[in-house]
């Protein structure tokens, strides 16, 4: 599958992180296909802090994780990590209103 139907993308912004589908910002993410493999989807919101011109903020994003065996271990990936490396296809999601 090339040409996913409903892609999944990744912005990296200085306040938030934003995940697309088709273009529209979601709010949720349940399932997502990667190498044709189906991954159900966890989210949390992450806190991370930044210095711009000497002053310190914090943004909070929430963010989309799928769990998968490593050398028989369990682990949980990040999937703005995944997005840039592999095409990730949205089953199941929710759409910011208007958006």
């Amino acid at each position: 599958m090339s040409d996913p139907a409903n892609l999944l993308t990744y912005e990296n912004q200085w306040a938030s992180d934003i995940y697309r589908v088709n273009g529209a910002e979601i709010t949720g993410l349940r399932k997502v296909r990667v190498n044709g493999r189906i991954y159900s989807v966890t989210s949390r919101l992450k806190s991370v802090s930044y210095n711009d011109h000497g002053h310190t903020y914090e943004a909070v994003s929430m963010h989309y994780y799928i769990r998968t065996k490593l050398f028989g271990k369990l682990v949980e990936v990040d999937l703005n990590i995944v997005v840039d490396r592999q095409t990730v296809e949205a089953i199941e999601w929710s759409v910011t209103p208007n958006g």
